[in-house]
């Protein structure tokens, strides 16, 4: 590789600091990938072209494969982003950055072509009749929000509190236990402890810029907009309280939920182990475990799953027979199937391959602010007629420590394969 000369190393190392200063600003989360993309983009379409040229010729220099970079020797504007990460990736950044984001959000490409969000204005408006789009809107029907709906909030012991701080106490049985006695004979002491946990609430916010022409022009826009930024704010919040890794987020019931354990499991193997076994098995665990002599029990109430896991159980048939052997009625008009007393709730948020199950009154979702948009305007915003449309809420979600037990979160096939062999 060729020697870099002092104007060149000088000229990297800007660049790398550049770099290394949005993550450590994604790290914190304080930026997301998408304005890292935005942030860099906009500081490489700043530099002349003689700055351009001398990045594509530092990099080059690395001894790294930079067709994506250059276009008939010259920078491409559009590509660049995938020249620049492998231009780091000799220093390791892209791979931090790549094991972070999956950690977030799953698997991504590192500085993908996806753009950062950008203002709502009349543009944002196409129609393909050929004719005016503005004018088709005025006579078409009024759209709705393609997003899924919250559920979570239905299953889960909810209340509200005034309180920006919120605590909670867990009586928990020590020693000594009531005993039978003869005439005349002491009685036995027990004791106990008491313990109180105090938690913060948690905030999720998103905001939107649009032009006042777009809200003035545009049918329904301003209604669409706010029904969006809702609808995206509370599926984040869901999100967290079923996947949150605490922090800045909830300790969601992935975080919290045991793995099953074939200990509990006194059922012997069991031949042709399928989902229906698995559910019974993790119900199992729930049902018969305890952190004390005289523990309440648990009973499981619900069961979540993802659709592709579930819908193949209901299409098992006898071999001799080809009878159903799950039955085909549905329960409600949401589809939930009930195995032993458990509600099967199908749905796209939990991935594919896991089982979240649990006795889920134990699980307490606190309203502090309830959610509300605000409206305002930012640096230059009120005379270059834009404005800000923000949503935000703050909100509890825990479950007592002695009420873990009561919620289990595993792979499907960990639980079927293990008793499937009965160990």
């Amino acid at each position: 590789m060729p020697e870099l000369d002092e104007k060149e190393k000088k000229f990297l190392d800007t660049v790398k600091a550049e770099f290394k200063s949005e993550l450590d600003n994604f790290k914190k989360g304080i930026v997301t990938q998408e304005q890292i993309e935005a942030s860099l983009t906009a500081k490489f379409n700043e530099m002349n072209e003689a700055s351009k040229a001398e990045l594509v010729k530092t990099i080059d220099a690395m001894g790294l494969d930079i067709t994506g970079l250059k276009e008939g020797g010259q920078p491409n504007k559009t590509d660049w982003k995938k020249g620049l990460a492998q231009g780091f990736q000799k220093e390791g950044l892209s791979k931090e950055l790549q094991k972070i984001y999956q950690a977030k959000a799953g698997s991504v490409e590192i500085f993908s072509t996806k753009t950062a969000a950008t203002t709502i204005s009349t543009s944002n408006l196409t129609t393909d009749t050929g004719g005016n789009a503005i004018l088709d809107m005025l006579t078409s029907a009024a759209p709705s929000i393609r997003l899924r709906t919250t559920f979570i909030e239905q299953y889960a012991n909810t209340a509200s509190t005034n309180n920006p701080a919120f605590t909670y106490s867990d009586v928990v049985p020590k020693n000594g236990d009531a005993a039978f006695l003869a005439e005349a004979a002491g009685k036995s002491i027990i004791d106990l402890d008491l313990k109180v946990k105090a938690i913060s609430p948690k905030k999720v916010a998103a905001y939107e810029i649009l032009t006042e022409e777009a809200v003035t022009d545009i049918p329904y826009m301003r209604s669409v907009a706010e029904g969006y930024l809702l609808a995206k704010t509370m599926l984040k919040r869901q999100n967290g309280i079923l996947f949150g890794a605490g922090t800045d987020e909830p300790n969601g019931i992935s975080d919290i939920a045991s793995a099953f354990d074939i200990a509990t499991w006194e059922g012997g193997a069991v031949a042709g182990a399928n989902i229906y076994d698995a559910i019974i098995a993790c119900a199992n665990q729930i049902e018969v475990g305890s952190s004390w002599t005289d523990d309440i029990e648990f009973y499981p109430n619900l069961c979540f799953l993802n659709p592709a896991d579930w819908n193949p159980i209901r299409v098992k048939k006898n071999a001799t027979t080809e009878q159903y052997l799950f039955g085909q009625a549905s329960e409600s008009q949401y589809d939930v199937k009930m195995v032993d007393g458990i509600a099967v709730v199908k749905k796209n948020s939990i991935p594919q391959g896991k089982i979240m199950i649990g006795d889920f009154t134990k699980l307490n979702i606190i309203n502090y602010i309830n959610y509300s948009v605000r409206v305002g305007w930012i640096n230059a915003q009120f005379i270059n007629n834009l404005f800000t449309l923000l949503g935000e809420t703050r909100f509890y979600s825990f479950v007592k420590y002695y009420d873990k037990r009561a919620f289990i979160y595993d792979d499907i096939t960990t639980v079927t394969a293990a008793i499937g062999t009965g160990s």
